[in-house]
């Protein structure tokens, strides 16, 4: 047998693809990438309840933010891998809290001075959450792929005489279909 045909069937059978080896995360980086995904959950959570939901569906709609933000990574990437893995354990056990918590129809009482000053705090931690997030992602980025040649794009001239035979051409079927 061949050895693309061997390498192939490895892959088929689970083992890593050549280019993800020597890519493993650390202990110290899945916990710095741990941190980093609950300080956005919990902050996503604190402004939607902020936003005068109750306390469950406040986490239900962080959830649904989390999701999209999850599901728009490159698996390709080793954190994105991580962080999707993260987030099902996390959704798994969530989804109970979200369902039982005592406290989950509780709706956020606060004076606006008190929320002026909590949403400050609550947008700097979304912010270290997403720029931890993406500090770790960017250290595994794929080396960019060689650009395709741009195609010579047109002189301001030669667009305006596009433009101008495509308003003739227009001009043109109106006329016709007038008639």
């Amino acid at each position: 047998m061949d050895a693309d045909f061997q390498q192939k069937m490895a892959i088929v059978s689970g083992a890593n693809i050549p280019a993800r080896q020597g890519q493993k995360l650390s202990e110290a980086q899945k916990k710095e990438i741990a941190k980093n995904y609950f300080k956005l959950f919990f902050a996503l959570s604190m402004t939607n309840w902020m936003a005068n939901n109750t306390l469950g569906a406040s986490w239900h709609k962080a959830m649904s933010q989390m999701d999209a933000y999850t599901g728009a990574k490159n698996t390709n990437n080793p954190v994105a891998m991580y962080i999707k893995q993260l987030h099902v354990a996390h959704k798994a056990k969530w989804n109970h809290i979200m369902m039982t918590h005592k406290l989950r129809d509780k709706k956020l009482n606060i004076s606006p001075d008190v929320a002026k000053k909590w949403n400050m705090r609550v947008a700097t931690n979304v912010r270290e959450g997403l720029n931890g997030l993406n500090a770790e992602l960017n250290k595994f980025q794929a080396p960019p792929q060689k650009q395709q040649a741009k195609q010579p794009t047109m002189s301001p001239e030669m667009q305006k005489r596009m433009q101008m035979w495509l308003l003739q051409q227009r001009m043109q079927n109106q006329n016709q279909r007038s008639a």
